[in-house]
């Protein structure tokens, strides 16, 4: 029997076979929006907040929405961002107020 953090490693892999070219361009899109994180001086921030930016420089969506998961772990194994240790509230409304991850620019 598989153990929940195995099951969530194989549906994150199975999520990113589906939408390589996606995420190949969206880690695109997070180094860009790191290097403006820094130039303001502003290294924190909340995954929702890069979300935010991506509607707004109309990045293509994936396939299925849990491939936006993948993202901040792609992004700190690459060295773009670390976390933080710290959590917030989410303030985005569909989030319904829940805790998320705080991540820095690296």
């Amino acid at each position: 029997m598989l153990t929940g953090q195995q099951l969530k490693e194989e549906g994150i892999k199975i999520v990113i076979s589906h939408n390589e070219k996606w995420l190949e361009n969206i880690l695109r899109v997070l180094k860009n929006f790191c290097e403006g994180r820094k130039e303001q001086g502003k290294p924190k921030f909340a995954f929702e907040e890069f979300r935010r930016h991506c509607r707004c420089v109309n990045a293509a969506e994936p396939r299925h929405h849990n491939a936006w998961g993948s993202v901040p772990r792609e992004g700190a194994r690459k060295g773009l961002i670390e976390w933080t240790g710290e959590f917030c509230q989410a303030k985005a409304p569909l989030a319904h107020a829940r805790i998320i991850k705080v991540w820095r620019v690296v």
